[in-house]
């Protein structure tokens, strides 16, 4: 087989889906759900869905299930540093 190239598999079919399985690793993450969004804050599930139902983290519903998106919860955690730095004692702003 020349490097480079992919071969058919025994019976003449592409690859499956599971014979690419490592190139599916490199999709990027559009949305977590709630398990990964939980460690990833590292927060209880019920804290994090409480958050939620209160409207206080970005969250997109898709049928039932509960998604974050990734940069929207990095640019989320730049916000509320800035409002703890902004109400944070010996800022200079009293």
């Amino acid at each position: 087989m020349i490097q480079g190239t992919r071969s058919k598999s025994s019976t003449g079919q592409e690859p499956s889906i599971d014979d690419r399985a490592g190139e599916l690793q490199t999709i990027p993450l559009l949305l977590m759900n709630v398990e990964a969004a939980e460690k990833a804050l590292t927060i209880s599930r019920r804290k994090l869905l409480d958050m939620c139902s209160a409207g206080l983290i970005p969250y997109v519903r898709i049928g039932g299930s509960i998604r974050f998106c990734p940069d929207q919860l990095r640019q989320w955690i730049a916000e509320q540093s800035a409002k703890q730095r902004a109400t944070a004692p010996g800022n200079g702003t009293s």
